[in-house]
C-alpha cells in the first residue's frame, strides 16, 4: 500500500557516513523509494554574520529549502536530519496522522522532541508511553497521542511532517527569524513562533523516531557543548528522550547513563540532593498519589 506522504533527509556532502546510515535505515524498513536526499547548505560557505554559528545557519537554510519543497509539492512532507533514527512505526504513524486529519490541525508535526525535566511531565509521559506500548513491549498505533506544543518548551528539528497547506506560512515565519540574524538556532525560532501563537505545532507520542546520541558529540552545527558537564547534560537529555522512543533499548540507555554518571561523579555528595533524588523516584512511581 503506498504511503500518504513524501520524505527527504538533509545531509552535508562531506557527511558520507551519515548518508550511508540513513540509506541503510530506509532499505531495512522498505522505504528506499519514499525518501530522497536534500544536499544540506554548508554554513561555512555563507557570508559571516553575528549570532548563530555557521553550522546552525547552514541547518537553518537547509530547513528553509526543505519546507520550500513542501510548498512546491502540495503534499505532506516528512523532513529528516541525518542523525535521525527511524522505527518500523515511523511511516505507519505519519500515515495515521494524515488519514485521521490530525496533521490538518497543525502547521507542523514533530515525531520526537526534547523531553521536559519536570517530574510531573515525566510521570505523565511514562503513563502515556506505558498505555500505548504495554510498558514498551508492543506499540499500538491506535493509541498514538498528539501533544499540542503551544505551551511546551520543545526543541528539535530532527524529524517533522509539514502540513502542505501551512508550508508557505512556515516559510514566511522562518524567513523573519532568518532576517534577524539569525540570532537563534531554527528549533528555538520555531518554538518562539509556536509559543507565541503564530504557528501551530504538535508532537506524536510515543516518539516514533529518535536521534543518534553519538551525533551530539560529533555535531555538524559547530556549536561547542562547552564543559564536560555541559556535554554530559546534553547526553543525559538524549538518553531521556530515547526512553520514550517506540524502538527504545533500555539496556543500552541504562549502560549509557551509567557511563555518564561514572565520569561526573560528585566527590562531595550532597546529602540533601540524594534525599531529593530518592523522593523524586517515589513521585515517579505508581505508589505516589497527587493531592
Amino acid at each position: 500500500m503506498p504511503h500518504l506522504y513524501d520524505g527527504i533527509y538533509i545531509n552535508l556532502d562531506r557527511s558520507a557516513d551519515r548518508r550511508a546510515r540513513m540509506e541503510q535505515q530506509f532499505a531495512a524498513l522498505g522505504l528506499s523509494g519514499l525518501y530522497r536526499r536534500l544536499p544540506a547548505v554548508d554554513g561555512a560557505t555563507l557570508p559571516p554574520r553575528p549570532g548563530a554559528t555557521p553550522g546552525e545557519r547552514g541547518v537553518f537554510r537547509s530547513h528553509i529549502a526543505a519546507i520550500g519543497l513542501a510548498a512546491e509539492s502540495g503534499g505532506p512532507l516528512h523532513v529528516l536530519e541525518d542523525d535521525a533514527v527511524l522505527s518500523p512505526a515511523t511511516a505507519p504513524a505519519i500515515d495515521f496522522c494524515i488519514q485521521s486529519s490530525a496533521l490538518g490541525s497543525f502547521d507542523i508535526m514533530f515525531t520526537e522532541t526534547l523531553v521536559s525535566q519536570d517530574v510531573r511531565a515525566l510521570k505523565a509521559f511514562k503513563a502515556l508511553f506505558d498505555k500505548a506500548t504495554g510498558g514498551g513491549a508492543n506499540f499500538d498505533i491506535r493509541r498514538l497521542q498528539i501533544i499540542d506544543l503551544t505551551a511546551v518548551r520543545f526543541a528539535c528539528t530532527s524529524s517533522y511532517v509539514v502540513n502542505p497547506k501551512s508550508a508557505e506560512r512556515l516559510l514566511d515565519r522562518l524567513k523573519v527569524g532568518w532576517d534577524k540574524g539569525p540570532i537563534q538556532p531554527i528549533d528555538f525560532v520555531l518554538r518562539d513562533e509556536v509559543n507565541n501563537g503564530r504557528l501551530r505545532a504538535a508532537c506524536m507520542f510515543p516518539f516514533v523516531t529518535t536521534i543518534d546520541p553519538a551525533s551530539i558529540v560529533s555535531s555538524t552545527t559547530g556549536r561547542s557543548a562547552g564543559s564536560a558537564d555541559d556535554t554530559a547534560s546534553t547526553l543525559v537529555l538524549a538518553v531521556l528522550r530515547h526512553s520514550f522512543f517506540v524502538g527504545r533499548d533500555l539496556a543500552w540507555a541504562h549502560a549509557r547513563l551509567a557511563e555518564i554518571l561514572a565520569r561526573t561523579v560528585d566527590r562531595r555528595p550532597d546529602s540533601h540532593r540524594l534525599l531529593l533524588e530518592k523522593a523524586m523516584g517515589f513521585v515517579l512511581s505508581d505508589h505516589f498519589q497527587a493531592f
